[in-house]
């Protein structure tokens, strides 16, 4: 089973990081979703963001946990990932 993880973690905090180990003990495989409204203003770069969240699970050594990008809404993202 994958799960399906949306926000703009713009930042990625410690709480988002316990949901994301709860959950990766949860399903099979969780994606990660970042999504992006063009009309707001972002801290920090989404790919500068992606990246930072991806080495943080790599040094928590969750392997399951996929991080993606979208612009579009989040249920035809997750539909497309299908989760």
């Amino acid at each position: 089973m994958v799960g399906f993880y949306a926000g703009t973690f713009n930042p990625f905090t410690n709480g988002h990081l316990q949901v994301v180990k709860k959950s990766a003990r949860c399903f099979d495989k969780v994606i990660i979703g970042m999504g992006f409204n063009t009309e707001k203003n972002l801290k920090i770069d989404k790919e500068k963001m992606k990246k930072a969240i991806e080495e943080t699970l790599r040094k928590e050594g969750i392997d399951n946990v996929e991080v993606v990008t979208y612009n579009g809404l989040t249920s035809i993202e997750a539909k497309e990932m299908r989760c």
